[in-house]
């Protein structure tokens, strides 16, 4: 296994995406690249870290879009996929660690949106609030289809 970015290795982008929106069951028409686009832009190639095995096939990913607030040089960690059918074998352990130990001296603070809040907080990272998603229209599937629905146009 050997980690790289999709900078120095930009051939394998859409096998880094199909494996990013097959770990968050992404449904068409919807696009990870579109939803996260600062994160996958070829602009953050250099920030977007892979996990690549001896035959070239993308492992894991994990993205850093560096941002500056109020003067404070910050990381925010996104895109964070392991292939489903190499969990649990130490790749996501190893990745996260190379992310933040090259990363750890150029910003003040690592931010993180997950629900995996067991799983981060052995890597230093702690809970900062909790978001509730509930629908609105009991018959709706998802937040989205029960809060979309109730947006004025100049809201959507």
């Amino acid at each position: 296994m050997k980690i790289t970015t999709l900078k120095d290795a930009p051939h394998l982008y859409s096998a880094t995406i199909s494996l990013i929106e097959r770990s968050f069951e992404y449904k068409k028409p919807n696009k990870f690249e579109i939803d996260f686009a600062p994160l996958v832009d070829k602009s953050n190639f250099a920030n977007c870290f892979i996990m690549v095995d001896e035959n070239e096939s993308v492992v894991a990913h994990i993205g850093v879009c560096e941002r500056n607030m109020r003067g404070f040089n910050m990381a925010m960690l996104g895109g964070i996929a392991v292939e489903e059918a190499r969990r649990g074998e130490g790749f996501f352990q190893a990745l996260i660690q190379d992310v933040l130990a090259e990363k750890r001296s150029e910003v003040a603070f690592f931010l993180l949106w997950s629900d995996q809040e067991k799983l981060y907080k052995k890597y230093g990272f702690n809970l900062c609030g909790t978001q509730i998603e509930i629908p609105e229209n009991k018959n709706a599937k998802t937040f989205l289809e029960g809060k979309l629905h109730s947006l004025s146009e100049n809201q959507k």
